[in-house]
């Protein structure tokens, strides 16, 4: 079944108005059973939702706001910096801190890289080029 007849199929089954949360959920399971072929009746698809153990909830991503994301990637990069080679130390410590590891040498490299071309950029610029 592709995804938008399965989602046509789930549409009776997802209103909760008037009904508890474990009803809803239970109207859901049953309506996934039914709308994935798992089952061909409600009853069915009851029955292997009674005896299906309850999936845990999804933890939320994102919940933090801006401000607070980008205060604590201020707290971690001041502690990894180095004051003494303060570039190669700010490269190093935003990498760490966004991806929790340092730079491979290739990643270093190609940030190498980028600085070359800007720094020719600028010194072109100065010419008028």
């Amino acid at each position: 079944m592709e995804r938008q007849e399965y989602n046509v199929c789930m549409k009776p089954y997802m209103s909760g108005k008037g009904f508890t949360k474990e009803q809803r959920q239970q109207k859901m399971c049953i309506g996934a059973k039914i709308c994935s072929g798992k089952a061909t009746t409600e009853e069915e698809a009851a029955q292997i939702c009674a005896s299906a153990p309850p999936k845990e909830a999804k933890s939320k991503k994102g919940t933090a706001s801006c401000s607070t994301q980008a205060g604590n990637l201020y707290n971690c990069i001041l502690e990894k910096l180095d004051f003494a080679d303060i570039e190669d130390s700010l490269q190093n410590a935003v990498h760490t801190c966004l991806c929790n590891k340092p730079p491979s040498k290739k990643e270093k490299e190609a940030s190498e890289t980028k600085e070359q071309i800007q720094s020719k950029l600028s010194i072109a610029e100065e010419f008028g080029l």
